[in-house]
């Protein structure tokens, strides 16, 4: 067999070193490392016959339960690309040409804002969270989000702007509000805090 020494090959040799296994006796036993690949030269291994049976059976769930989320994830990313070619000509019938350019132009605006919102804390401030202890979580947080908060004000006010002096700029005081909401969301929903968790 061949592994990528990763990870999954750490976890892999850890198993065989632990004793999860029922091992009468390790006959002639070497790893050898080339490149990017840790080969498994030769095992002789003297195991129970249910031990065996018990260890295949579980590497066969573990793959039908990945294979099983990998086509669930397929299957989802699928209907996300087939549902705006059923829904986009129907809602387009029913508003017009216009007002759906008009939506989709504030949708973009919407998150783009928020991209800017969010500024990259979903990635710097996982990975800080994650080696922070559980009594340092609230000051994080609130460290972040009122960094975030400044810019969400910055963003709105300039967008603001922008749609009272631009006429190229313009669109209505609903979709402001969404705009507005939107922006409060990803200022305060602690995603990246979840995630480090």
């Amino acid at each position: 067999f061949s592994f990528i020494s990763n990870r999954k090959s750490q976890h892999f040799l850890k198993q065989i070193q632990n004793a999860t296994l029922s091992v009468a006796h390790l006959e002639e036993t070497a790893f050898i490392k080339t490149e990017n690949h840790l080969v498994f030269h030769h095992l002789y291994l003297s195991w129970d016959e249910k031990k065996l049976m018990a260890v295949i059976s579980n590497i066969q769930r573990t793959i039908a339960s990945n294979i099983s989320s990998i086509l669930s994830l397929y299957t989802l990313q699928a209907f996300n690309y087939i549902f705006p070619l059923i829904i986009i000509p129907i809602v387009i019938r029913h508003i017009g040409v216009d007002n759906y350019g008009l939506i989709a132009y504030s949708i973009s605006v919407i998150q783009l804002s928020c991209l800017v919102i969010d500024y990259g804390f979903n990635y710097t401030a996982t990975v800080k969270s994650a080696r922070l202890d559980v009594t340092d979580y609230f000051s994080y947080y609130i460290t972040i989000t009122s960094n975030k908060l400044v810019i969400a004000i910055a963003v709105l006010l300039s967008i603001y702007t922008l749609k009272e002096v631009s006429n190229s700029f313009k669109f209505d005081k609903e979709i402001y509000a969404v705009l507005v909401i939107s922006a409060l969301g990803a200022v305060f929903f602690p995603g990246w805090l979840l995630q480090g968790c």
